[in-house]
């Protein structure tokens, strides 16, 4: 133990590091000869282990042991979030291009591309390598900035939905009454997709902005044809009615919209769908 210490070595099992014991010293244990990162980089990467992934309780002393355990605990957390990261940055780059964003300098598609560099700096190579490397990073505009990403990159990737964008582009083409709405609209999530997510969450700004397409893209009430009372509701059904409607002449984001205020109002205990449609064609 007393020999390990003094020549920078650490314990290795099954390929990962564990704190040598005196009871505990089993024969498969390996001790293998560290290359420790210097003093600065230590301390940089302890501070950025815990803002950027949430790594709290690290030892401040610079041991071959510690710069493994810290070593190791950085490989769990890029190879959780290595594939999200990777994904988030296509899809936001998607909405900038569908919306018209000229990214600036500084963006949540910026961020979202440093995080990824990040991550995959840190991937392979020994234990003062994945340290340096997190150590030495840029981590433009901030260490917590990089780290909402990160940690949000599942979660936002999702909220991405090809669905959602197509629906919310639908409304680019209106120049009636409704285009007032519209920029609003869009003003409220450009805004959102520049900001980075330890700013404002993107998300429930995603959400609100689809429902608001749905709404805009759906006829006005004043449109559409009053429906006929149903055959259920004439016979005093156990059912009632609680939403109906038809449209005609939908394509498009047009038709997505209508799916999802369809979608919605079906949901609710004991509710059924009732469906006829007809599709139609340009003839040659």
């Amino acid at each position: 133990m007393v020999f390990a210490a003094q020549t920078n070595r650490a314990f290795f099992q099954h390929g990962g590091p564990v704190e040598g014991r005196l009871d505990q010293l089993h024969d498969e244990l390996e001790l293998r000869e560290q290359d420790l990162p210097e003093e600065a980089e230590w301390v940089e990467a302890r501070r950025r282990a815990e803002s950027v992934f949430g790594l709290t309780g690290l030892s401040e002393l610079r041991s071959a042991v510690n710069v493994a355990e810290l070593a190791q605990k950085l490989r769990d957390k890029v190879q959780a979030a290595r594939e999200e990261a990777n994904l988030l940055v296509p899809r936001l780059a998607e909405y900038y291009q569908a919306l018209g964003i000229v990214e600036p300098a500084a963006s949540r598609l910026q961020t979202a591309r440093t995080a990824l560099a990040l991550l995959e700096s840190m991937t392979g190579g020994d234990a003062k390598e994945v340290v340096r490397a997190l150590a030495k990073a840029s981590l433009m505009p901030t260490p917590q900035a990089i780290g909402a990403s990160v940690s949000q990159a599942k979660a936002v990737g999702a909220a991405l939905g090809e669905s959602r964008l197509q629906v919310i582009c639908g409304t680019l083409h209106l120049s009636d009454s409704r285009r007032e709405a519209v920029d609003v609209l869009l003003s409220t999530l450009k805004d959102a997709l520049l900001r980075d997510e330890l700013a404002l969450p993107l998300a429930p700004v995603l959400l609100a902005s689809e429902r608001k397409a749905v709404s805009l893209l759906a006829p006005k009430a004043a449109e559409r044809p009053a429906p006929a009372p149903t055959k259920a509701a004439a016979q005093g059904s156990r059912h009632k009615v609680v939403a109906e409607g038809s449209r005609s002449g939908l394509s498009g984001a047009a038709i997505s919209a209508v799916l999802q205020e369809i979608a919605q109002a079906s949901q609710g205990k004991g509710r059924r769908l009732s469906v006829s449609w007809t599709v139609e064609e340009e003839k040659e």
